[in-house]
């Protein structure tokens, strides 16, 4: 068999199977509802984004890399030229040795946090695309010496989730502002009583938090809206800040 014909038997095979994939997703979703569909599809949608900014984030990594290898080589070139008549079988100093070691440390120390970053971005993520995109926006950033790990990441996470951030808030501000338009006749109509943990906003700023999803939790005295994957986002109403935590 020459290797066209395996070739053209590899590519039959790739598009049954990706056939017979479209065909079992199209029948698992076939008994689902509009509300269903609509957020399977966000979810897909969401996973690509995750997917594409990933991407440009390794093409940002490889082009720093590239820099760094070009002035590395350029320096090493310049301090040879200097030192031409060296001799390199010179015998081992102590203070050679000494930096030798410390590379080795800090060596180890990188790989052991590695697996500490990825641990930790799994956790706050919630799916692999977005954990590998929080992992490698980390990587791709110089962060202050006093951060520590879960703040840096954080950070990572919300660069990773701007996009989807921003829109939340810009909800949260359409839906606040929507109570200044509400019609003063409603102050006749029937309400439910606000819960006295509650009592400091008014019923239609609550009711626009409620409608973007957000719920009073009376022991934090915050409004909780679930993100997935355990993570919150909190509105605290003394400050009027927003805030995404972990449970």
């Amino acid at each position: 068999m020459t290797e066209e014909e395996k070739a053209a038997i590899t590519a039959e095979a790739e598009a049954e199977a990706q056939a017979k994939a479209e065909a079992e997703k199209a029948k698992d979703n076939s008994g689902e509802t509009e509300e269903e569909k609509t957020s399977r599809e966000a979810r897909e949608l969401e996973e690509q984004n995750y997917k594409t900014e990933l991407e440009r984030e390794k093409k940002r990594n490889e082009e720093k890399d590239r820099i760094i290898a070009e002035q590395a080589f350029k320096l090493r070139d310049k301090k040879r030229d200097e030192k031409a008549d060296d001799n390199d079988d010179k015998p081992l100093t102590k203070k050679d040795l000494e930096v030798m070691l410390e590379n080795e440390r800090q060596n180890s120390r990188r790989e052991l946090q590695s697996e500490i970053i990825s641990e930790k971005a799994k956790k706050m993520a919630g799916s692999e695309s977005e954990a590998s995109l929080i992992i490698e926006i980390h990587k791709n950033r110089v962060f202050p010496k006093d951060l520590s790990i879960d703040e840096q990441l954080e950070e990572a996470y919300a660069i990773a989730n701007r996009k989807k951030l921003i829109k939340q808030n810009e909800e949260l501000k359409r839906a606040l502002a929507g109570k200044d338009t509400a019609s003063n006749n409603d102050a006749g109509t029937h309400r439910d009583s606000t819960p006295l943990e509650e009592s400091k906003m008014s019923s239609n700023d609550v009711g626009a938090l409620k409608a973007v999803g957000f719920a009073w939790d009376g022991k934090s005295r915050l409004y909780i809206k679930n993100l997935g994957k355990n993570k919150v986002l909190t509105y605290d109403p003394k400050t009027k800040t927003q805030k995404i935590v972990e449970k």
